[in-house]
Protein backbone atom coordinates (compact mmCIF):
# COMPACT_ATOMS: atom_id res chain seq x y z
CA UNK A 1 0.00 0.00 0.00
CA UNK A 2 2.73 2.48 1.31
CA UNK A 3 4.40 1.71 -2.55
CA UNK A 4 1.00 2.73 -4.29
CA UNK A 5 1.28 5.68 -2.42
CA UNK A 6 4.94 6.91 -3.33
CA UNK A 7 3.98 6.21 -6.83
CA UNK A 8 0.96 7.87 -6.83
CA UNK A 9 2.78 11.10 -4.89
CA UNK A 10 5.63 10.69 -7.44
CA UNK A 11 3.69 10.52 -10.82
CA UNK A 12 1.39 13.68 -8.90
CA UNK A 13 4.73 15.94 -8.96
CA UNK A 14 5.94 14.81 -12.62
CA UNK A 15 2.27 15.45 -13.93
CA UNK A 16 2.43 19.26 -12.05
CA UNK A 17 5.77 19.53 -13.25
CA UNK A 18 4.91 19.29 -16.79
CA UNK A 19 1.79 21.01 -16.44
CA UNK A 20 3.84 23.95 -15.47
CA UNK A 21 6.57 23.25 -18.14
CA UNK A 22 3.10 23.12 -20.48
CA UNK A 23 1.95 26.25 -19.29
CA UNK A 24 5.16 28.75 -19.40
CA UNK A 25 5.52 27.15 -23.20
CA UNK A 26 1.90 28.76 -23.85
CA UNK A 27 3.17 31.64 -22.80
CA UNK A 28 6.02 32.36 -24.61
CA UNK A 29 3.94 30.82 -28.05
CA UNK A 30 1.43 33.86 -26.89
CA UNK A 31 4.03 36.26 -27.10
CA UNK A 32 5.12 35.19 -30.07
CA UNK A 33 2.19 34.73 -32.19
CA UNK A 34 1.57 38.88 -30.22
CA UNK A 35 4.82 40.02 -31.61
CA UNK A 36 4.11 38.30 -34.97
CA UNK A 37 0.60 40.07 -35.06
CA UNK A 38 2.00 43.72 -34.03
CA UNK A 39 4.85 43.31 -37.03
CA UNK A 40 2.18 42.28 -39.32
CA UNK A 41 -0.02 44.85 -38.75
CA UNK A 42 2.53 47.22 -38.44
CA UNK A 43 2.06 48.67 -35.07
CA UNK A 44 3.97 51.33 -33.47
CA UNK A 45 6.55 50.79 -30.74
CA UNK A 46 4.30 53.22 -28.41
CA UNK A 47 1.75 51.34 -28.77
CA UNK A 48 3.54 47.77 -28.61
CA UNK A 49 5.03 49.69 -25.37
CA UNK A 50 1.49 50.71 -23.63
CA UNK A 51 0.07 47.22 -24.33
CA UNK A 52 3.52 45.50 -22.76
CA UNK A 53 2.97 47.97 -19.68
CA UNK A 54 -0.83 46.65 -19.85
CA UNK A 55 -0.01 42.96 -19.76
CA UNK A 56 2.64 43.62 -16.86
CA UNK A 57 0.22 44.95 -14.66
CA UNK A 58 -2.32 42.51 -15.38
CA UNK A 59 0.55 39.75 -14.87
CA UNK A 60 1.77 41.24 -11.68
CA UNK A 61 -1.83 41.14 -10.14
CA UNK A 62 -2.25 37.44 -11.17
CA UNK A 63 0.54 36.89 -9.95
CA UNK A 64 0.13 37.91 -6.41
CA UNK A 65 -3.49 35.96 -6.75
CA UNK A 66 -1.48 32.67 -7.63
CA UNK A 67 1.23 33.05 -4.66
CA UNK A 68 -1.71 33.58 -2.27
CA UNK A 69 -3.36 30.45 -3.50
CA UNK A 70 -0.48 28.78 -3.27
CA UNK A 71 0.46 29.76 0.65
CA UNK A 72 -3.01 29.00 0.74
CA UNK A 73 -2.54 25.27 -0.72
CA UNK A 74 0.84 24.94 1.45
CA UNK A 75 -0.69 25.62 4.55
CA UNK A 76 -3.82 22.83 3.78
CA UNK A 77 -1.45 20.27 2.48
CA UNK A 78 1.00 20.63 5.88
CA UNK A 79 -2.29 20.17 7.94
CA UNK A 80 -3.21 17.42 6.42
CA UNK A 81 0.01 15.61 6.62
CA UNK A 82 0.11 16.53 10.36
CA UNK A 83 -3.54 14.84 10.36
CA UNK A 84 -2.04 11.85 8.53
CA UNK A 85 0.95 11.31 10.95
CA UNK A 86 -1.50 11.40 13.85
CA UNK A 87 -3.87 9.09 12.21
CA UNK A 88 -1.12 6.76 11.81
CA UNK A 89 -0.72 6.65 15.29
CA UNK A 90 -3.96 5.92 15.67
CA UNK A 91 -3.88 3.22 13.44
CA UNK A 92 -5.90 4.60 10.19
CA UNK A 93 -3.71 4.21 6.69
CA UNK A 94 -2.94 7.13 5.35
CA UNK A 95 -0.93 8.20 2.13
Amino acid sequence: MASHCRRYLTYEKKAEELAERHKDLQGQLGDLNMLADNLNSHTGLEDVRAECAETKQLNDAEAEEIDAIFTERRKIEQQVREFGGHAGLMGFASC
